[in-house]
């Protein structure tokens, strides 16, 4: 899509979102080459990167690490960033959106199920719905935490 806009004269950006156990995959790197040489400043990879993928922790499976390491030597301008950090994240696009001639990588640190006590870094959430009970806990710690956040302001 970004080279069809480069090749078209059309003037928007293609994003797109990996997990940094996704990065286990051969043609993650074959398209960030592909990307890479054909300069696609039109193109952001946001990578969640919380070190858990549904086989278990990254480390103890296949790790992609050094990720950022790995797309700089690709070719890709790379921006590091707090998931969970608003201000983190404008100025992580913010400077995205300033790149020219190379795509950009923005390697966002996250932590799965963040604010939902018994979600919080258990891999076992990867592909499971919470039930009713599970569901209301949820929301109630998110609603609090919001409402915490929204003090702040």
């Amino acid at each position: 899509m970004a080279l069809s806009a480069k090749h078209r004269n059309e003037n928007y950006h293609v994003y797109t979102i990996l997990g940094d156990g996704e990065l286990q995959e051969g043609q993650v790197w074959e398209a960030a080459m592909f990307a890479a040489h054909y300069g696609l400043d039109n193109l952001t990879a946001i990578v969640d990167n919380n070190g858990l993928q549904i086989d278990g922790k990254i480390t103890e499976v296949c790790s992609p690490e050094p990720i950022t390491d790995k797309f700089a030597a690709f070719g890709w301008h790379v921006i590091t960033m707090n998931a969970h950090d608003f201000d983190d994240i404008e100025r992580a696009f913010r400077e995205a959106e300033r790149i020219t001639g190379q795509p950009v990588a923005i390697i966002q640190r996250s932590t799965k199920g963040k604010g939902v006590s018994f979600m919080e870094n258990q891999v076992g959430w990867h592909g499971t719905a919470p039930n009713q009970e599970q569901y209301e806990q949820a929301m109630a710690e998110l609603t609090a935490e919001l409402k915490r956040l929204e003090a702040l302001v």
